[in-house]
Order: structure tokens, then sequence, then C-alpha cells
């Protein structure tokens, strides 16, 4: 049986069961399966609601005690969640609201293992009113939620803005919406000709501009006098007194109608026509969900995630303080009540289609299984003394402008400094050879060389080499290599939004059949063996250990280096051998397409990214001969050229290390007509070395810093290639 995952909900204070966050959380606590999850509630503060209705939580509750940042109990709030973390030896701590992300944030610092965490993002913004030290969060919550494992936002629109203000990866953000249960609680009550019944569920609070609806309600007594239009407010709040005082003001009394926070909402709203919600700021509303559960038209501001749950079909959008607009659309929905209906089904529709508790727990189960799998900002290299001197010494050389001093000398007897770097996967994956960059560390490194480089496509490198244009800064080209699955996600944005160009290098043989090359099949076999060895005497390579993470990494690069010298036949029997003594098959989920297929190749295409080829079967090219050379570098870009309708003029050796590839090979790619070709080793960039360009290949220990963040530091130095002369690297 396997162990239970335990699973920390933590949260500044629940007031009650009504809120938009409040009500997801304890409903999800409640839904979690109890035969793979344990969950624990910890509430920063306790509340009156929390103190009396502790008992019918479906989990352990544990408060906290928090009063705030600069309460002299700070500390010792701290130490008590690190305790009850510890004690309870928790898998995954998830966040809700902005003092819960800081103090999770500080509590787990020194913790090893870390618990894989998670903050969950719901609107794009507090508003006014808010502590003063929360400007202070506003500026170190973009760093703090870099040592995240993910950020969770409930829609589109919060996504979007959390990336954008918080300077996140798109890869570390995930769109969960809100699960509602589509059950109807109560009849719904046939619609009265005489009226229309208009709910509003929201609290009083000023986000909300219960008052932007009296307005439209005053608008349409102008214009339409006999029109009887009942407006239904649900909640509470500090602002509902202003409210109150200013439907008597207006003498709104009998078409205004305070219903107060109810228990049961959902039994009310079988009674309404319209759903309305007139607020400045929102997530995902689940006022806006209630509607459409009840099969309501709804009439909302277009602000937030709520044009991902309207649209034209099933309401109307109205801009943010519009009562003009607002009464409009309400005047339509009164005098059409075949438009009501149909929209209100279409509202139905839409919410059994799109929204329901199974599909958002099938997506958080599915993010939280991807995290515990793949957890980032875990240390997976050594550090050895060798790697400490490196990142002292880059700290002092960049800190002190020692570093840029250089660069300007070098630079300024080298007018076309060039850099060609490559990657591989981006992925959280484990690194047993260096493999793959974490999504959030090669975002980082992405806007990091956007403002430092002039960024290039592998044709201006070679016109920057044959003297047809001219560099204005340190030039920078961005390659990466076979086309794993995951460079869609990691690239798309950059090079749709950003404008940074990319090259992907193409084995063919892979995306026609979205299987692994030869490394990745290997690596995925050791993430996924749950063996402790592997028994390969059959081939010669004996009984290989697995026990750690460091065996795994040595038996990688052990099977790696015996099975690219031999041939394509060959291959495919030693990954069968190697799958045989694992226990596994290529019928495994893991082993299914791990690459780029050619409709993701056109999509990047079309976004703006580069192709070059990169062989059809990923040979070391060296021992083949001419005539196999010349198969792999003719079919390969032919192959690309068909698929992308573009010229593929730029060339990548598989294996392309000094022991790989010789001039004779340069000379075949020369004559097959392609414009470069590039290496993995250090080469000039020169006329005479287009057809063998040397490459960077930039790795997790030259980017990060010792706590997993992106290092400006180490990375500048690796680019300057400072680290070259002092270590004697070749």
């Amino acid at each position: 049986m396997r162990p239970l995952i335990r699973i920390a909900f933590v949260i500044d204070f629940i007031e009650d069961h009504m809120g938009g966050t409040e009500k997801q959380l304890l409903e999800t606590l409640k839904r979690l399966d109890r035969k793979i999850y344990q969950p624990l509630l910890i509430c920063l503060t306790s509340t009156p609601w929390v103190d009396s209705n502790k008992h019918e939580f479906s989990c352990p509750v544990v408060i906290l005690g928090y009063r705030g940042f600069l309460k002299g109990n700070f500390f010792l709030v701290l130490s008590r969640l690190r305790k009850v973390l510890r004690e309870h030896d928790i898998n995954i701590v998830q966040t809700f609201f902005e003092d819960s992300i800081f103090l999770v944030f500080f509590a787990t610092r020194l913790f090893s293992p870390k618990p894989i965490l998670l903050a969950s993002k719901r609107d794009i913004g507090l508003g006014k009113n808010q502590p003063w030290y929360h400007l202070l969060f506003g500026m170190i919550r973009p760093y703090v939620l870099r040592r995240f494992n993910g950020v969770v936002a409930n829609s589109e629109r919060v996504r979007v803005h959390v990336i954008k203000e918080d300077r996140l990866a798109p890869t570390l953000v995930h769109t969960i919406y809100n699960g509602i249960d589509i059950k109807v609680s109560g009849s719904r009550t046939p619609a009265n000709a005489s009226s229309l019944r208009v709910a509003l569920v929201a609290n009083f609070i000023p986000i909300k501009r219960h008052e932007v609806a009296l307005e439209a309600l005053l608008k349409l007594k102008k214009i339409a006098p006999t029109l009887n239009i009942q407006l239904y407010f649900y909640g509470k709040g500090p602002s509902l007194e202003d409210i109150r005082s200013r439907v008597e003001k207006e003498g709104l009394e009998n078409q205004v109608h305070f219903e107060g926070a109810v228990t049961d909402v959902s039994a009310r709203l079988g009674q309404m026509d319209v759903g309305l919600l007139c607020s400045d700021r929102e997530g995902l509303s689940n006022s806006i969900m209630e509607y459409m559960v009840h099969g309501l038209p709804v009439v909302a501001t277009s602000v937030g995630g709520n044009p991902e749950l309207v649209d034209s079909t099933n309401g109307f959008l109205v801009p943010p303080s519009d009562p003009e607009a607002l009464a409009k659309a309400l005047l339509i929905l009164a005098e059409n009540q075949p438009l009501r209906l149909s929209m209100g089904k279409k509202s139905r529709e839409k919410i059994e289609t799109e929204f329901s508790w199974e599909k958002t727990l099938k997506k958080m189960e599915s993010l939280y299984k991807e995290t515990l799998r793949y957890p980032i900002n875990e240390r997976t290299f050594a550090w050895d003394l060798r790697w400490w001197v490196r990142w002292f010494l880059a700290v002092f050389l960049y800190r002190s402008g020692l570093l840029a001093f250089l660069n300007l000398l070098w630079q300024g007897k080298n007018r076309t400094w060039l850099q060609v770097i490559t990657y591989h996967g981006i992925s959280n994956r484990p690194n047993f050879i260096e493999l793959f960059m974490p999504p959030a560390l090669f975002w980082e490194q992405m806007l990091f060389l956007k403002k430092k480089f002039q960024l290039l496509t592998m044709t201006e490198v070679s016109d920057v080499i044959e003297g047809k244009i001219t560099l204005q800064k340190p030039g920078i080209c961005i390659t990466l290599d076979d086309g794993y699955v995951d460079n869609k996600t990691a690239l798309m944005p950059l090079a749709r939004e950003e404008k940074i160009p990319f090259i992907v290098y193409l084995s063919t043989h892979s995306i026609d059949t979205q299987q692994p090359t030869l490394a990745e099949y290997l690596h995925r076999i050791i993430e996924a063996t749950s063996k402790s060895s592997l028994d390969l005497t059959s081939v010669g390579l004996g009984l290989i250990p697995l026990s750690s993470f460091f065996d795994r990494a040595a038996a990688m690069k052990k099977l790696d280096r015996y099975g690219k010298k031999l041939d394509a036949g060959s291959r495919e029997k030693f990954i069968d051998d190697v799958l045989f003594a694992a226990g596994l098959d290529r019928s495994h989920e893991t082993f299914q397409k791990t690459m780029l297929g050619w409709d993701d190749v056109r999509d990047l295409s079309q976004a703006g990214v580069n192709f070059g080829a990169h062989s059809v079967s990923h040979p070391i090219m060296s021992r083949l001969n001419a005539t196999e050379q010349l198969k792999e570098l003719h079919e390969s870009r032919e192959r690309i050229e068909k698929e992308i309708n573009r010229p593929v003029e730029h060339f990548a050796y598989p294996y392309g290390g000094r022991q790989n590839v010789n001039p004779e090979l340069f000379e075949t790619t020369k004559k097959s007509g392609y414009r470069t070709a590039v290496v993995l080793y250090k080469t000039p960039y020169t006329q005479d070395q287009l057809f063998a360009l040397g490459r960077r290949l930039i790795t997790i220990p030259v980017v990060a810093a010792p706590w997993g963040a992106f290092s400006p530091s180490l990375f500048s130095c690796e680019l300057s290639g400072i680290f070259d002369f002092i270590f004697l690297r070749k």
C-alpha cells in the first residue's frame, strides 16, 4: 500500500464558509480522496466562525495565533509552523492569501528535504485599505514565489496578471478553475412576466461596487418607468449600511431587498431571472458560477476571469463603473424573455461542460503528483570544492564590477564578440546528465540575456562572421537540441511575447514517432524504474547500482557512453535490454509522446522559432561513410522544410564533441548546402569555422546559486569565458 500524500493547507484566516476562497478550500478538504491524501488545515489566525465550527472540519485544524509580521510573537509563530510541518511529515504545503505565502517561505527555508510549496492566487489585487507592509510584500513576493514549486491561478486572467506582476516563468503558473457542485438544490420557479428578479451575490466591500447596481436601477426608472425590476442583495460586510442608506435616500426600498449572508444561496437563486455582478476586480467569480448552475443569464463587468465565464451566448459583459451599460443590458433581458431563457440554458450547458469539482480535483491532483515527481529548487548536482570556488569568485568578479571591466577590455579587441549557447530539455525532471534546465531558471536566463545582449538568429550569426552586419553590443544565439516536447511550453511565450529568437535542431525520426532519442530513453528508464540495480551482464556492463541519485547519474553516464557507439539496429536492441533489466517495456506511459510532434513544430515556427536539422536518426556522424552522412544531412533537412514550409540552412552534429566530428564531416556538410553547422566545444567564430561553430552547453551548475535561484554572477562569468581561462577548460 502506497503511503498517503500529506498536504498542509495554510490560510491567513477563515471568516466564514461563504467567501470565495474559503468556500473553495473547505470544499477541497471535504472532497480529497482519503485513500490517497491526508490533509491538514493550518490557520494563521482564528476567528469566531472557526472556533465554533472546529469539530465540523473534515480534517485536523491547527491555529498558530499569528497577529502580524511586526508583532512580538512573529518568530514564535514561525517556530510553531515549522514544528507542525515536521511533526506531520508534510509532503506538500499549499498557501492561501498573502501572509501565508511569506510565513511558509520563511518557515521552510532550512528544511531538508523541503516540502513541495504551492501558492494559490485567486485575484488580481487586494484593493485599497491593506496593511502598509503589503507594499513590502509586493516588492519581495516575486523573489519568494520563484522559490515555490508552482502557483495556482483560478483563471487565465489571474495567471497572466501573476506572471506579469511577479515576473514569473509562465511554466510555473498553472490555471485551475474553481470547482462547483453542478447539482441544483431547490426547485426552479417559473419566470414572472410582471417583474424581473435580479440577484447580486457579493459581500459588501468597496471592490464589489453595489452602488453601480443602484445607479443602473435609477437609470432604468427614467428609461422605462413601468418596468418592474426587483434587485436582491445577498451578502454582508462593512459597506452594507452605506448601501442601505443610499437605497433609502433614492427611494428604492420597494425594489432593493437586503437578504443577508444566507447559508444556502443556491436555494434562492432558483427564484431569480438574472445574475448580476458589478465588481471592479475578480479572480474567477463563484457568484457567477452559481448563477450559471441555476441556468441564469449573467450581466457582469468585464474584469478578471469574468470573460472566461460569460460571453455573448449566456449574458452580457459591461465595462466596470458603467451604470448606463449595465442598465441597457438589464433592459434587453427584461424585455426579451425568450433571450433570457436561451442565455440561461447556455449558462447551464457551459458550467456542466467546462466546470465541475471532478475536473478541478483531477487537475489539482495531477499538479500534486507532478510536483512530487519532479520537485524544483532541489539540488541535482554535487557541490564540490571546485564549484564553491567558482561561486565565490563569480560573486566577487560580478559584484565588484571587475568582470564588466574585463569584458570591456576584451570587447574592445574583439568587435564581433559572439557566443552560441545550447540547451536540451526545459523541465523539472531529475538531471542525471544535465539534460534538463528547470523552466523557472530558463525563463530568468532568457530575460537576463535579452537585457544584456544582442540576441541573434543563426543566420545573423553567419552574417556577423561574414562581415555583413555589425553588432551593437555582445551577441548571443540561443539553440536547443533534439526537440523535447517541453520545448513548446517553454519557448512559445518567450518567442511570442518577448520576441526572443531561438533555433531548435530536430532529429526527424524522433519527431515523426514522438519517441525519445537514445539519451532520453535511457534517462526515462532510470527515472521510472523502481529497481535498486540493473543487471546488464548480458551486454558486458555488469550489475549497475541505482540506490541513490548519484548512483543513477553514474549509471546514466555509463549507459549513454556505451549506447551512443552502437549503430541504429544495435541501439534498439540495447534499449530493449535495458528496459528488460529495469522491469519496463516500451508501452510504459513515460515513453509516450516525449518529443515535439509536427503540429507542435508548426505552432512554434508560426510563433517565430527557427528550426535546423539534427540528422534523421541521431548517430555519431563521423562513424558513417560519406553516402550515409549525406543521407542524414539531406533527408532531415527535406523533412523539416516540407513540414514548416521554410528553408532549413543550419545543422547541429549529434554528439558534437571533438571526438565525434572531423574535417571530412565538416566538408561534407558544407557541400550539402547548409550555411552553418555547430559542434559542442569551443571554436573561434571565423569564416573558416562556419561548419564547426562552437557552442557552450548551459547546465544548472553554471546558472544556479546554492539556494537554487538564478545567479547572474555565475551565468555572466560562464558566458564571458573567464572561467575557461582560470580553470584551464578546453
